[in-house]
């Protein structure tokens, strides 16, 4: 209720503390309708696309700015009263979102108003807290490319058939990663909110609506009184830090420019795994070779440093078990 008082036409019903328990949660009558049943005989007289404005900027500054919401804003939950307010009621299920989560929440959404797809996949897969090694950010840029042409599409006019890119989180569950719950409960709303805005007005592109809401988004972002003392303390010297020691560090990767002494390390999986066999191999094949120059002598030449004993040519075998050794020790140790 304190964080919707300043939304024009938005209102939350009062709590009658003395009249609640754990088990009973007393709250003001509301004398009104649900949303969708605006323009039935005794309900308020009120336009509907006049609504949707304050019901938008309560849902946005609740999602992203206050990061407390009503996770299950239906057309049930939400009446319009005889003064023609919008009023939440059934705030059994809310959502929540921390700090960090918040700010990664908003950048993908003004990233997906914006049109810019890889940005999108990038918040999304820090929201879900993966790294971006782990996931194919080109596959995932394409699935949410999809999604703002069907955006696009539909809003334009076009009846597009349902396909699998057209849910963010059928996206994010399609290119293998793990949504927070709390992500889940954020979608859920925000399809919500779509449904009712199209109640109201089918017209309306819900996202446009949202898109006009991000000054107020952005204005809170770079609001300096948004840090606590010691925050905004830490988040100052992170900065001197990084001015300070700027110029050092910029003159040292130029100099290495200048002198060609710049090197770039790139660690590639199993490459290590790989070099060894290679080493191995080699190994192998050169003291094949050696084995082999030292049996061919042996036989042409004639030549023994162990006689022949019953028959057998012992220069050769010891040549020969020599060899196994050496693959042995080789294959087992190296």
């Amino acid at each position: 209720a304190a964080n919707m008082a300043d939304v024009d036409r938005i209102r939350v019903p009062d709590l009658y503390m003395d009249l609640t328990s754990g088990r009973v949660l007393t709250m003001e009558f509301v004398d009104g309708v649900a949303l969708d049943k605006l323009g039935q005989p005794g309900a308020p007289k009120v336009n509907g696309k006049e609504l949707i404005a304050p019901l938008t900027t309560a849902i946005i500054k609740q999602i992203f700015i206050d990061g407390f919401f009503h996770a299950d804003p239906h057309h049930g939950n939400l009446f319009v009263d005889q003064k023609g307010d919008v009023v939440f009621i059934d705030l059994g299920a809310m959502g929540y979102l921390e700090g960090g989560m918040r700010n990664e929440v908003s950048e993908f959404y003004m990233a997906l108003m914006s049109g810019d797809e890889e940005k999108a996949a990038i918040s999304i897969t820090q929201i879900c807290g993966a790294s971006l090694g782990d996931v194919n950010l080109s596959r995932l840029s394409h699935d949410i490319r999809d999604y703002m042409d069907f955006l696009q599409l539909r809003k334009d006019g076009y009846d597009v058939a349902k396909g699998i890119n057209q849910k963010p989180v059928t996206i994010i569950m399609k290119n293998g990663l793990h949504p927070p719950s709390s992500w889940v409960l954020l979608d859920r709303a925000m399809l919500q909110l779509e449904g009712v805005i199209m109640t109201l007005d089918p017209q309306t592109d819900y996202m446009s609506v949202a898109s006009e809401n991000l000054g107020m988004l952005a204005k809170d972002k770079l609001k300096p009184a948004r840090q606590q003392p010691l925050e905004a303390l830490l988040t100052a010297r992170s900065y001197v830090e990084f001015l300070r020691e700027f110029p050092t560090r910029a003159d040292r990767i130029m100099t290495k420019l200048e002198t060609d002494r710049l090197t770039v390390q790139v660690k590639v999986p199993d490459l290590e795994d790989f070099r060894g066999m290679l080493r191995k191999a080699a190994l192998v094949v050169s003291i094949s070779l050696l084995e082999f120059a030292l049996v061919l002598g042996s036989i042409i030449t004639g030549e023994t440093f162990i006689g022949p004993w019953f028959g057998v040519n012992f220069t050769i075998t010891i040549i020969l078990l020599v060899w196994a050794l050496a693959i042995w020790f080789i294959q087992k140790r190296l």
